[in-house]
């Protein structure tokens, strides 16, 4: 696999862009451009072949930030020819800061620890100057003190807390410095926030266990207290006082209970859900009920622990994923299932699938979710099978860089789902699957989601243009690794990759065919 761009720089294109000024023959209102010269000597061999063209890769030198000019020198029997190109080179790091903990009291000392690492490659930034700051709650700067990273790309101080000082969040801020009179050079900042107050340490500690990880409308809530001081003596005879509340705009209470510890600081209750819930958009639809259980001790101390619990009005969720995130009208598309309970976790069940908003006949699948709650089917979905949604504005990627915008009806598949496990739990639902616009279409496929450094990925593209071959890109961090090009053999093609050691990270993997409109699909 030949990378282009090796280092831990990015190296990207730049052309200024002609302003408003200069298309009316004035003075431009800002600073030119100032290119440096980038050369470099590659002595590959590298010959062009029929197609005119030739792929070299060089690596970057340690180059400071800033814009460049790159000179490509070319010879042939027709004789000598330069070409320059401005570009970019960026630096770029990522900073991990932290801080030995996150709540301190007036006085104490405040151990802050940052770690820089170049963003491409993850290798330590060395020797360069790192900045630590510190924020009180109103805003004012109580600390600043910079410091050159390690070897390792480590720099680490210590901030001493005054007995008398403003309680709330403080802000840490590392900065990994820029250089004056290089605006290329932009700092790297990373940012933490910790809480400076007084506080008593608990007495004693509180246990609450229920019945269930999640409940549905009108089940009862049977929970379990236990209460132990900490050096292991019960909480023996304490008040105990629950407030059940469900959440809408605002927590609601429904039900109170009260009663006390036996004598081994153990106590039980039991909550009647109501019929009716509201659900919550960022729970998917599920709704939240609160327990706060108030404990008070024979000597008027006092603590209190909450917990919340999904209410769900389906004991099981399944949700349709096709692999491209869209259906591909007339092309085999490759669609996962997963099915979870309301808490999260994975439901091992089997699916039923029909083709429409309802049960009829025979399923179109059936399939048995894996202990991970995962499985998948093969659908080909017909272009009078998808029906039309709401219009929406999308954009068209030409030849060029040119993205046109279209108004066009969203396309929508409606499969009806219907679950069930081995404990009885049963579900049904609708699900609309997007679908890609009628026309030309093209998908990808890769044999697994994660990798390792030396394995092989397989490259599978279909696609319903009929053009010869397909174009792929491998890119990192927004840097292009390789690009490729695969021979189509009836409407799909296939490649195998072989991945560096040095290769890590998160890599997108992008196929697209240019169409003799000048339209690119991907």
């Amino acid at each position: 696999m030949r990378r282009r761009w090796r280092a831990a720089r990015s190296f990207m294109p730049a052309v200024p862009r002609p302003s408003a000024a200069r298309s009316t023959g004035s003075s431009p209102p800002h600073k030119p451009f100032r290119f440096r010269a980038l050369m470099l000597r590659c002595s590959c061999g590298r010959r062009t072949d029929s197609s005119g063209t030739a792929d070299v890769a060089f690596k970057v030198p340690e180059l400071a930030a800033g814009q460049y000019t790159l000179q490509v020198t070319t010879k042939s029997s027709l004789g000598q020819e330069k070409l320059e190109r401005a570009v970019q080179v960026k630096s770029g790091a990522k900073i991990l800061l932290v801080t030995d903990k996150p709540l301190y009291q007036p006085g104490q000392l405040m151990h802050i620890r940052a770690l820089a690492l170049r963003s491409f490659d993850l290798k330590p930034v060395a020797g360069s100057d790192l900045a630590l700051e510190v924020e009180d709650s109103k805003g004012n700067k109580v600390f600043k003190r910079s410091q050159r990273t390690s070897d390792f790309g480590v720099a680490s101080l210590d901030f001493q807390l005054a007995d008398e000082v403003n309680m709330g969040d403080y802000h840490v801020r590392a900065i990994l410095g820029s250089r004056e009179g290089d605006p290329a050079a932009q700092p790297q900042q990373a940012d933490k926030t910790v809480t400076v107050k007084k506080y008593v340490l608990p007495k004693f500690k509180s246990e609450l266990t229920a019945d269930k990880r999640f409940y549905l409308p009108r089940e009862t809530v049977h929970a379990d207290l236990q209460t132990d001081y900490f050096f292991g003596k019960p909480v023996s005879h304490a008040k105990v006082k629950v407030t059940a509340s469900t959440f809408d705009v605002q927590f609601k209470e429904f039900q109170t209970w009260e009663g006390q510890t036996d004598e081994s600081g153990h106590a039980k209750f039991a909550v009647k859900l109501p019929d009716y819930f509201v659900g919550q958009p960022l729970q998917k639809g599920d709704a939240l009920v609160k327990l706060e259980v108030k404990v008070t001790d024979t000597a008027d101390h006092t603590e209190t622990i909450s917990r919340s619990y999904t209410v769900s009005d389906q004991p099981i969720r399944v949700s349709l994923i096709p692999e491209g995130g869209r259906l591909v009208p007339g092309l085999e598309n490759r669609v996962y299932a997963a099915a979870i309970y309301p808490d999260g976790s994975p439901a091992a069940c089997t699916v039923d699938l029909w083709t429409g908003k309802q049960a009829k006949d025979n399923p179109l699948a059936t399939l048995r979710t894996n202990d991970a709650g995962l499985s998948e089917f093969k659908l080909t979905p017909k272009a009078e099978q998808f029906r039309q949604g709401q219009w929406e504005q999308h954009a068209v990627e030409m030849l060029g860089g040119q993205t046109p915008n279209a108004w066009g009806p969203k396309l929508l598949y409606d499969l009806f789902v219907q679950a069930r496990d081995d404990k009885g739990n049963s579900a049904r639902a609708t699900a609309e699957l997007n679908g890609d616009p009628f026309g030309e279409n093209i998908i990808l496929r890769l044999d697994r989601a994660i990798y390792r450094a030396g394995d092989s990925l397989q490259i599978e593209t279909r696609s319903s243009a009929g053009l010869p071959t397909v174009y792929f890109d491998v890119i990192k961090n927004g840097q292009t690794l390789l690009t490729k090009w695969i021979d189509f053999k009836d409407g799909a093609g296939y490649y195998k990759l072989d991945l560096p050691a040095e290769v890590f990270g998160t890599l997108e993997v992008h196929a697209y065919q240019m169409l003799s409109t000048g339209e690119i699909i991907r």
